[in-house]
Formats: C-alpha cells, structure tokens, sequence
C-alpha cells in the first residue's frame, strides 16, 4: 500500500490501530505501521478492542500504550 498511496499522502485521511497496552509495544507498532506504509505520519492512531477495565488501566498506567500516544504526538508522527 506504501508505495501506490505515496503519490496521493496528502489527499488521504491514514488510519492504523494497535493492540498493544504497553508503551514499548505501542510505539515499535507505530514505527512498523509507518515504515510499512511509507509515510512518517498517521492521521489517526487508535487502539484497538479495548473491552475490559484492565485494558483501561494497563493503557493509562505507568509505562502504559497513552505514553507512547503522548509522544508519537509531540513528535509529529500521528495527528489524533
């Protein structure tokens, strides 16, 4: 998808979501997903199936996926 979306990045609204609940996971998830699409910005980061209290906490939680969101943020590499 990488390459045939280059041409038209600033035309496209990118999504990607993670699974991971952890920061260190979170984040290795991002840079695969940008390297992988070829661009070095998401319009939207999200997590995925977040259905139980635990991945709430394990999510806001010290060390927890928000960290890694927090940063990918000020560092320009998601939007939202």
């Amino acid at each position: 998808l990488g390459p045939a979306l280059a041409p038209y990045r600033d035309q496209v609204f990118l999504a990607a979501k993670t699974m991971f609940r952890d920061a260190e996971k979170a984040m290795s998830d991002l840079e695969n997903t940008l390297k992988v699409l070829k661009t070095d910005y998401l319009d939207l980061y999200q997590f995925h199936s977040i259905s139980t209290l635990d991945d709430v906490d394990q999510i806001l939680g010290k060390g927890g996926a928000m960290e890694a969101f927090q940063k990918a943020k000020a560092e320009g590499k998601i939007r939202a």
